[in-house]
């Protein structure tokens, strides 16, 4: 777990075998964790995890906005997703509506290798999902996804899922925007699936309260 947005450097290689789990603390508030690490060649086997899901800025208790730059606002009962954000940036949190919580936001992954980067496991920066009303009216809104840098040399593996989705706003609530993934390398190919789709709900804009 990473209690920091410093690079980590490592002067061997990284490997994540099937179970193991790589993430940083949670942001809620400010910008100051992320998974930040450098490696001769990383590996990550199937089954492995790199994850910042929900890690990024809060979304809003019930009746107030999320948090973060693009966050998601409440007017009206209903509640707002997060929009997306600029590169580099943790995901915003969806808006709280009348009675639900909204989600957080994604965090922010970054991973590079000097030579070989091998991705068989899950790379995860997704937004979190409003809480759905107790009462069956309006949920709370959906997360930004968060923001995922990816360099090596060369990729290679095979079956990887790469995501910064945002959250789902369940029936009622807004949908959070996809976040930022971006990947280098001057040979080979990352096999699998990378998604940064916007979370299930509403996408109608919802304006602010001023």
């Amino acid at each position: 777990i990473q209690a920091n947005a410093d690079n980590q450097s490592i002067s061997g290689d990284l490997i994540v075998q099937e179970r193991g789990v790589i993430t940083h603390l949670a942001n809620k508030t400010d910008k100051k964790y992320e998974v930040n690490l450098s490696a001769r060649n990383i590996v990550l086997n199937p089954g492995s995890i790199v994850s910042a899901y929900a890690k990024g800025y809060s979304g809003g208790e019930a009746r107030k906005p999320g948090l973060g730059r693009m966050a998601g606002v409440y007017i009206g009962k209903r509640a707002g997703g997060a929009k997306a954000g600029a590169a580099n940036d943790l995901g915003s949190g969806g808006a709280g509506s009348w009675s639900a919580k909204g989600g957080a936001g994604g965090g922010i992954i970054r991973l590079s290798a000097r030579n070989e980067f091998s991705i068989s496991g899950i790379i995860n920066a997704d937004g979190q999902a409003g809480e759905a009303s107790r009462d069956n009216t309006y949920d709370g809104a959906g997360g930004a996804g968060g923001s995922i840098y990816l360099s090596a040399q060369k990729f290679s593996g095979s079956g990887s899922k790469i995501t910064a989705t945002g959250g789902a706003g369940s029936k009622t609530g807004g949908a959070g925007a996809g976040g930022n993934i971006n990947t280098y390398s001057q040979s080979g190919a990352i096999s699998g699936s990378i998604n940064a789709n916007y979370g299930k709900g509403f996408r109608e804009p919802v304006a602010s309260e001023n």
